[in-house]
């Protein structure tokens, strides 16, 4: 099944480590994270992340994590 399995998102890092922004986007990856592994065989076959996939995520985010504030990112690390 490539890269996904089930465990894709685990408890890693405890909260009070964690900035607001990263619990937010912690959580909303293991939100989607069901979701993603349903087409994880498709993105396998096809060799490209689904169109809806990546709205999703973006609708979430996740694509966010490391941008610049400046550039309206959470500039996490």
């Amino acid at each position: 099944m490539g890269v996904l399995t089930e465990n894709l998102v685990q408890d890693v890092a405890t909260e009070e480590y964690m900035t607001p922004e990263a619990i937010a986007l912690v959580n909303a990856a293991k939100a989607l994270a069901p979701r993603l592994l349903e087409r994880a065989h498709q993105t396998d076959e096809e060799g490209i992340v689904p169109t809806e996939s990546v709205k999703e995520m973006t609708e979430a985010g996740l694509f966010r994590a490391l941008q610049p504030k400046r550039w309206g990112g959470y500039e996490l690390d």
